[in-house]
């Protein structure tokens, strides 16, 4: 909640050189990786029965599960300046956040944590390129439903309004369950349940 009351404050921040270049950098990749991997997804989900996709779900949220305990087991605790490299590294994984199973932060922090990054730093930088890639991805399923002129000011208005509500409140519902459990253990655990469920569905 307090990283939410601070957006103006992290944008402000943002430097000429370094955090800027890396959110624009990491954008810009993700939102090229994002697009063509919901191609990806758009013809899978066409192709694929409805049980061996439910399968391919818990197989990616075992993995998202098994690399935040990765990322999470190291000891990086300093304060550094990001890269050109990190930004195209870490855009990658965010363009692959689209698939279904695979946590963007979780993802897009873990990467930052194994590159060096210390919790603080990596968060707040996934943080803010959160707000491009929610935006992005915003216009992608609108164009793909349709185009905007399909929607009208006060349809597209209450969508944001509700998405926003919506998304505060599933953060805020996951944090709680994350303060009790491990990310990592929700992960595998939901994913191993999604393995046994689509195995059962498809024999």
């Amino acid at each position: 909640r307090e990283l939410f009351a601070e957006i103006p404050d992290l944008i402000s921040d943002l430097s000429a050189t370094d955090d800027f270049w890396f959110l624009a950098v990491g954008t810009a990749v993700s939102g090229s990786v994002g697009i063509g991997a919901y191609s990806l997804l758009i013809d899978a989900v066409t192709k694929i029965e409805g049980a061996l996709l439910v399968v391919l779900i818990g197989v990616l949220l075992v993995a998202t599960g098994l690399f935040q305990l990765l990322s999470t087991s190291t000891d990086a605790n300093q304060s550094k300046e990001p890269t050109i490299l990190d930004a195209v590294i870490v855009g990658i994984g965010q363009g692959f956040a689209v698939l279904p199973g695979v946590s963007r932060s979780g993802t897009t922090v873990g990467i930052m944590l194994l590159r060096g990054y210390s919790g603080p730093d990596s968060f707040r930088l996934s943080f803010l390129l959160s707000i491009p890639a929610a935006l992005g991805a915003g216009v992608l399923v609108l164009g793909d439903s349709g185009g905007i002129g399909q929607v009208t000011p006060l349809a597209g208005l209450i969508a944001l309004v509700v998405s926003a509500l919506v998304g505060y409140a599933t953060i805020d519902a996951l944090m709680r369950v994350v303060e009790r459990v491990r990310f990592w253990i929700v992960c595998v655990g939901l994913g191993g349940l999604a393995i046994l469920g689509g195995l059962v569905l498809f024999l």
